[in-house]
């Protein structure tokens, strides 16, 4: 098992803070936001990050420079790409494949109720396929997130987007938080459901958080929310998985450069928490 960072998080990082980071602490390697704006870190004239789509190749091959002189690998792109966007797709799975990363997210569209719940998944399976093609033109693999208010909002929402597909043309993103509250399925059979599918896992933590006379969900430490991580390596493990556990933690924020939530201080309490589950479970 790898342990990994997903850059989303890491807003206060420009991308050679975070290789710097990841080579820091040990990490394995890095999962790329690519196409983020910058008013999304509060910098309304700001770059995209960490991956521009404006200049994907030289971005690409600028954040694989930096990579490998950290040691790290560039496992997935964090895109923000939808389904329908397949030019912007194509332009993404190039650079990956210049630099040799193998998968690239994308999203998979949202229920229309126009449409209807079964409609709306026939549209988003239609559209992969034709993500799928792209994809193969570059042997890079589209990755769709397990992701709320998404077709793959759950588990079996998830296998039921992909079901026809190889998995050797498509995976999903195990976000175990989001299956968690999504969707939910024991963990076993979630695994069971899901695990040819998965590219990778998502290591986020979240709970319940009464605010007045409502009841939101917030971010938390890693083994401080709802989710069983115990039980959760110990599938992992049982399947003897290889790939990447990704940390995902937006305590302070999404895409928020909080001073109280800098990037290390996450990732460092994120690794050494996954690394005791590690040798224990």
């Amino acid at each position: 098992m790898k342990l990994g960072i997903q850059s989303v998080c890491t807003a206060d990082l420009e991308i050679d803070g975070l290789m710097t980071l990841a080579k820091t602490i040990g990490l394995d390697g890095v999962e790329l936001a690519a196409g983020y704006l910058g008013r999304f870190r509060k910098e309304p004239d700001g770059p995209e990050w960490h991956i521009s789509t404006a200049d994907t190749v030289a971005s690409a091959e600028k954040a694989a420079m930096l990579a490998r002189a950290a040691g790290v690998e560039i496992f997935a792109f964090a895109s923000r790409c939808d389904v329908q966007e397949l030019e912007k797709f194509e332009s993404l799975c190039r650079a990956a494949a210049a630099i040799g990363c193998p998968n690239v997210r994308i999203g998979c569209g949202r229920y229309d109720a126009a449409l209807g719940y079964w409609a709306s998944m026939k549209r988003s399976r239609e559209q992969l396929a034709a993500a799928i093609e792209v994809g193969r033109r570059h042997r890079v693999r589209p990755v769709v997130e397990l992701h709320d208010n998404t077709m793959a909002d759950g588990v079996l929402a998830s296998y039921e987007l992909v079901r026809d597909f190889s998995p050797r043309d498509i995976g999903i993103i195990f976000d175990v938080g989001n299956a968690k509250l999504f969707g939910y399925q024991p963990w076993p059979q979630a695994f069971d459901i899901l695990y040819e599918y998965v590219s990778h896992v998502h290591a986020k933590d979240m709970a319940w958080a009464r605010e007045g006379d409502k009841v939101n969900v917030v971010f938390t430490g890693p083994g401080e929310g709802f989710v069983e991580w115990p039980e959760v390596m110990k599938q992992l493990k049982q399947r003897q998985y290889e790939g990447y556990v990704s940390i995902e933690d937006y305590r302070g924020g999404w895409c928020a450069k909080n001073p109280e939530w800098p990037a290390e201080r996450k990732a460092r309490q994120w690794k050494a928490f996954l690394e005791r589950l590690m040798e224990t479970c």
